[in-house]
């Protein structure tokens, strides 16, 4: 089994190559800083000394990037049974106070990132019949909250791009599925005024996600909403 991981080395991405990499065979993941990359890579090796690990030092929201990692990557594999489209960005502001040029920033890695991998490996996953795509999205991609303007309508559009996907490939034996996760524990929340516990741990995520991954081919898990016991932050 093949899969491939975006934002591989922070939270939910992290927790899913721990989750992913005792099933599979290749596992491709991707992150922006190298240090991070090598570090895990070394990490999984150690663990799993049969995996063949492909790590790819990209930034996906700079177009030319993205799209060369692509055609480098396609020519690399035969089989991708598993695309997790995780990697993202969070930035606070709202609607009138964030900065000019905002939106299409985060658009660029929260959309368009998952957009051209979906593009580039659609095709293969039809040719092998087979194939789950999983769109990391969040419980802003249907609900408004908080002055974070552009991640609200970044993450709606992912929640459009996920159903878009699963009309067009019904009958094609692709499962799609969207996974909106509330509040998750990472670096990021590292020093809020609240304990740890109140967050979910990424690892739960992961196991969900796997969870979906190991249902029978011809079912689907289409829509996954997961939050903490008491309730949205």
């Amino acid at each position: 089994m093949t899969a491939l991981i975006t934002g591989a080395t922070k939270g939910i991405g992290l927790a899913c190559c721990h989750a992913f990499a005792p099933h599979c065979k290749k596992l491709i993941i991707i992150a922006r800083t190298r240090s991070d990359l090598s570090a895990l890579k070394t990490e999984l090796a150690l663990e799993y000394p049969a995996l063949d690990i492909i790590a790819c030092e990209v930034d996906l929201s700079i177009t030319e990037e993205r799209q060369h990692f692509l055609r480098v990557i396609l020519r690399k594999i035969d089989q991708l049974d598993v695309l997790i489209n995780n990697v993202g960005r969070f930035d606070m502001g709202g609607f009138l106070e964030e900065p000019e040029g905002r939106l299409q920033a985060v658009l660029d890695l929260n959309l368009l990132a998952a957009y051209d991998c979906c593009r580039a490996f659609v095709p293969l996953m039809k040719a092998q019949k087979q194939g789950h795509i999983f769109n990391v999205c969040s419980i802003a991609s249907f609900k408004v909250m908080g002055e974070c303007a552009s991640y609200i309508i970044s993450k709606h559009a992912l929640l459009g791009l996920s159903k878009v996907l699963r009309q067009a490939l019904l009958d094609e034996g692709v499962r799609v599925t969207t996974v909106m996760p509330g509040a998750t524990w990472s670096d990021s929340w590292a020093g809020a005024p609240f304990p740890e516990d109140r967050l979910m741990p990424a690892e739960a995520i992961a196991k969900t996600i796997l969870h979906c991954w190991q249902l029978p081919a011809n079912v689907v898990v289409e829509d996954v909403v997961i939050r903490p016991q008491e309730g949205d932050l």
